[in-house]
């Protein structure tokens, strides 16, 4: 397993922040601090993904894709940022901590859901823009 944790319990989430664990995670972290009953689950941190994208090298190829987006080319541009994160290797110890908080579960089937940093705040909407399985 990684020294440093990069997947969190809902339960382990006493301080969340939005900006570590996105809106759904942050907004299910509250409701459990506050003594809602809350289906089991766990929140892969944006720390995670950083660690991806640094596993990957693949941040400059990003940025430079990132800075030749206009008007004309957008669609284009983001299936190519979408293509490098896809094609991506994950870390061992990523998937083994995923693996391990699976296995904790006692439901027979889950629900993965998307949650942005900055999901639906006044500069950015994310709504149905990411996969739900």
């Amino acid at each position: 397993m990684c020294n440093m944790t990069v997947i969190k319990s809902l339960t382990e989430l006493k301080d969340p922040k939005i900006s570590e664990v996105g809106g759904k995670g942050y907004s299910l972290a509250v409701l459990i601090n506050n003594g809602f009953n809350v289906p089991q689950g766990f929140v892969i941190t944006s720390d995670a993904f950083f660690k991806f994208i640094k596993y990957n090298n693949i941040i400059e190829r990003i940025e430079k894709l990132a800075s030749e987006i206009d008007e004309n080319n957008f669609e284009k541009k983001s299936k190519e940022i979408r293509g490098l994160i896809l094609d991506g290797k994950m870390p061992e110890d990523i998937a083994s901590e995923i693996e391990e908080h699976l296995n904790k579960l006692t439901a027979q089937y889950v629900s993965i859901r998307s949650s942005a940093v900055s999901e639906d705040s006044l500069k950015a909407s994310f709504a149905g823009l990411h996969d739900t399985f």
